[in-house]
């Protein structure tokens, strides 16, 4: 999950969709899955030190085999050969030097485990990546740091979220690529519409196909589509 998890602008609601959100959280991990989550802009609350890296609350489990939580690189052993995960924080809360170097020692990790696990790598961050579909023109300063990593660590995917209109009907805005990366946002869902989401078919760096489903629509993409 790619950030956004509460909504501080809900300030009265925070501790229930903080409790919500962990409770959702628990539920998957008790059905034997795996779980990765990096912030969002609305992750943050006001009583809470601003320049923490990443909100205290989403610490509520353990990171282990099956859980990477926010500001960590783990490695998920999910199906053949598992999933190396970098969660990077939210940047607008912490003074830019201390998060980019936090972003360089998740992403240092993130190597290291790939050349160890020979497994796909994923990279979590809640902003888009500059000058892809899933950006729809924006352009500000979180954008071009997320390519810039994105073009440094050379991740197999990455997941986004923070552009609610990504997936608005306008444009495939849910899937792009920047050289071997491919990028997906699967949008924001409506009041009460079921989740968007991406379903990832990974056979292989040459064999995988994306499903995306969200605002009553289904798309599907592989690899000789981009």
């Amino acid at each position: 999950m790619a950030g956004d998890l509460i909504d501080i602008f809900q300030m009265d609601e925070a501790a229930t969709h903080k409790e919500n959100m962990l409770r959702w959280r628990n539920a998957v991990l008790n059905r034997g899955k795996g779980f990765a989550w990096c912030s969002g802009n609305h992750d943050f609350c006001p009583a809470e030190e601003l320049l923490e890296l990443t909100p205290p609350w989403m610490h509520g489990a353990a990171s282990s085999a099956a859980v990477v939580t926010d500001a960590e690189t783990g490695h998920l052993a999910l199906g053949a050969g598992g999933v190396i995960v970098s969660a990077i924080p939210w940047t607008g809360q912490v003074e830019p030097v201390m998060h980019l170097n936090a972003a360089k020692n998740i992403l240092r990790e993130a190597k290291r485990l790939q050349l160890q696990k020979r497994a796909p790598f994923l990279l979590l961050f809640h902003e888009p990546p500059n000058r892809t579909p899933l950006a729809m023109g924006h352009d500000p300063l979180e954008m071009d740091f997320c390519r810039r990593m994105i073009e440094a660590a050379e991740p197999d995917f990455s997941l986004h979220g923070h552009l609610h209109e990504a997936t608005d009907g306008r444009t495939r805005g849910w899937i792009g690529r920047i050289d071997n990366t491919i990028c997906f946002n699967a949008g924001q869902s409506a009041p009460g519409e079921p989740p968007h989401y991406v379903l990832l078919d990974w056979r292989g760096p040459e064999r995988w196909t994306a499903h995306w489903s969200g605002r009553g629509r289904k798309e599907r993409v592989s690899r000789g589509d981009l």
